[in-house]
Parts: C-alpha cells; structure tokens; sequence
C-alpha cells in the first residue's frame, strides 16, 4: 500500500514514463531470448549439418569408391585373362582416379569426426583401405607380368584380400551407422530444445502481457481515481456542498496542486 501511494504520487509524466519503459523491457526481454533461441537452433542446425550429414554423406562415399575399385579390379582381371590391353588400362586409370577421391574423401570424412570413440575406429578403417589398396597393387603387378592373370586371380580369391575389402566396408559402414544414430539423437535434442523455447518465450509473453495489464491498470487508477475525486469535489462545491472532502491535497504532483487550488476555492 505504501508503495501505491509513493506510485501515486508521481508525476503524471513519470507515470507514463514508467509505464511505457516497462512494457518495452519486457519486449526487448522477449525479443533477445527469442533471437537467441532462434541462434542457438540454428547453430545447431548447421552443426549438424557439417558433422553429422555430411560425414554420413563422406563415409558411404568411401564405402561405394571402395566397392567400386572391387569390381574394377575383377574387371581388369577378366580383360587381362582375354587378352583386352585397353581395358586394362582402362581399369588401372578408374583404380587410380578412384583412389584419388576415395583418399581425399577419408580426410574430409575425419575433420566431421568429433566423438571420440569414433576417432580410433576412423584412424583404424583408415589403415583398412591403406591394406586394401596394398591388395589390389599387388593385383595389378601381378597383371603387369606376362601370364600373370593366375597369380591376380589367386591374390583375388584369397582369404587375405577378401577380409581387407569386407573388413575395411564393414568398419566404414559402422562409423557412418554411428554417426546416423547420432544425428537422431542430435535431432532430437535440437527438437527438445525448440519445444523448450517455445515454452519459455510462450511463458514470457503471458508474464509480460499479466504485467502489462498490471502496470496499465496502476497507472490508469493512479490518474483516474484522484481525477474522479476532484471531478467530485468540483460538483459537490457548484452544488454549494461546501463540507466537501478534497482529497490528495498531500500529492507533491499535478494532481496536489490542482487539488490545493479547489481546496482553496472551497475555503473562498
């Protein structure tokens, strides 16, 4: 109540001021956590987008070069064992060029890596392909001897290539399986977080709007109700109700005064 009547005794200019002051704080307030909120979404979006979607995209890249170098070898295999040099050569120029972007591709694929636990295994597949790749450059030196389609065909079928093709996929395959889970659960949590904000910027504006009305209705009653009493006075003294009681004569504001100057017309 104190507080009211020390409110009340403002000027009406400070009233205003006040009044207009509070409701544009709750709007900047609002405004800032929204535009934080919408920052925070969005750099969580392009987060994973470059770490998340796009390492899943690199690594089954690799898997598909990897695949592809696979069936380019038989290929060359077979166009050695008929005797087709162009193709071949063919096969060993798409080998290389494949390497070139399957290599290139592993790289970009580890800066997209930020688990640890994915580190060891990208750093291991890495050593996979490396071995794979020694395989097949021992088919091919084994194509570039005269009859050297046995030996090729023998390095093909053994135990020792097989595993290096399917060990290095079978890795790649489990990183990117990872990576995939953890993008759902990076999508989750980035939906989580939108939900939450909503709530709290949805909270906040029904916190605003109560103390909107709140401050609207002080103000209003802290010029209305004195000026509502004068108005009063003002009728009881042209009714010559002379033993009127002129109130708020005590304010130091706009309102005091006037309601000295009619308690001065009601001693007159």
């Amino acid at each position: 109540m104190s507080l009211m009547n020390s409110f009340a005794k403002l000027n009406l200019r400070t009233k205003l001021v006040i009044g207009f002051t509070s409701v544009v704080t709750f709007a900047v307030i609002i405004s800032a956590t929204a535009f934080y909120g919408l920052n925070m979404l969005q750099e969580n979006t392009q987060k994973m987008y470059d770490k998340d979607l796009i390492g899943i995209s690199l690594l089954r890249s690799l898997n598909r070069d990897i695949n592809v170098i696979g069936r380019t070898v038989n290929r060359m295999a077979l166009a050695s064992n008929t005797g087709d040099d162009a193709g071949v050569a063919k096969a060993k120029d798409a080998i290389s060029k494949v390497k070139v972007d399957l290599l290139a591709n592993y790289e970009k694929s580890k800066g997209t890596i930020i688990r640890p636990e994915l580190r060891a295994k990208i750093d291991a597949a890495g050593k996979s392909i490396n071995d794979y790749f020694n395989q097949v450059d021992s088919v091919i030196s084994a194509l570039d001897a005269k009859g050297g389609f046995a030996i090729a065909y023998k390095i093909i079928s053994s135990k020792e290539y097989q595993d290096s093709l399917s060990g290095a996929m079978a890795q790649i395959k489990e990183i990117s399986a990872i990576k995939v889970e953890g993008a759902t659960k990076n999508m989750e949590a980035a939906a989580a977080a939108a939900d939450h904000m909503k709530w709290v910027i949805g909270l906040m504006l029904l916190a605003a709007l109560v103390a909107s009305i709140i401050i609207v209705t002080v103000v209003n009653k802290s010029i209305n109700d004195p000026i509502t009493n004068l108005k009063n006075a003002l009728a009881d003294l042209a009714a010559e109700r002379l033993d009127t009681k002129v109130h708020n004569t005590d304010y130091s504001n706009e309102i005091g005064q006037m309601a000295k100057a009619v308690a001065e017309l009601q001693v007159d």
